[in-house]
């Protein structure tokens, strides 16, 4: 059995994980072995919001320790900000980036093309427990103007790909 990183050793049990690899037994304990990880493996994750269940992140750079369906806000810089499990929808998490100063919240920013200098960020969601982000279903100005909003939301998944390599982003809305 080849082992890809050390610290991928270091959170499996290797006797458990060739039972479930070679005689298809399940590993006892999994869901909590990831809620467990998830809610204290932050290293090299900075935590920009907590409160209570609520944790939002700034560039996790993967997203192997978040939960299923997690939102997120990318800025016109690239910074990708996520919940760390599935407790808000997207207009929470953009006012407390507008809390914190991060971004602003005009109130119609998901009609709006976001190189509007009132905007300056795009929605994304990940699908299941995937390794990606998608748009998210609030970009209705996306919907409305595909050809146009193309290039302009490819500039900020770009830019969130650059400070965060472990992540595919794609130019996608996430119920298309």
């Amino acid at each position: 059995m080849k082992i890809k990183k050390f610290n991928e050793f270091l959170l499996e049990d290797v006797g458990d994980k060739y039972a479930e690899l070679k005689f298809n037994i399940p590993q006892k304990f999994t869901e909590f072995d990831k809620q467990f990880r998830r809610r204290y493996n932050n290293v090299g994750q900075e935590v920009i919001h907590r409160n209570g269940k609520i944790v939002i992140l700034k560039n996790p750079g993967t997203l192997e320790n978040l939960g299923r369906h997690v939102r997120g806000v990318i800025d016109k810089k690239g910074n990708f900000y996520v919940e760390q499990e599935p407790v808000l929808i997207h207009v929470n998490i953009i006012s407390i980036l507008n809390n914190l100063g991060i971004i602003r919240n005009p109130d119609d920013w998901y009609k709006l093309n976001p190189d509007n200098p009132e905007v300056g960020f795009i929605t994304v969601q990940r699908p299941y427990d995937s390794n990606m982000m998608l748009l998210g279903e609030s970009n209705s100005w996306y919907r409305d103007n595909r050809k146009k909003a193309y290039g302009i939301f490819q500039k900020y998944l770009d830019k969130a790909k650059l400070k965060n390599p472990g992540i595919t982003f794609e130019n996608k809305r996430i119920n298309d």
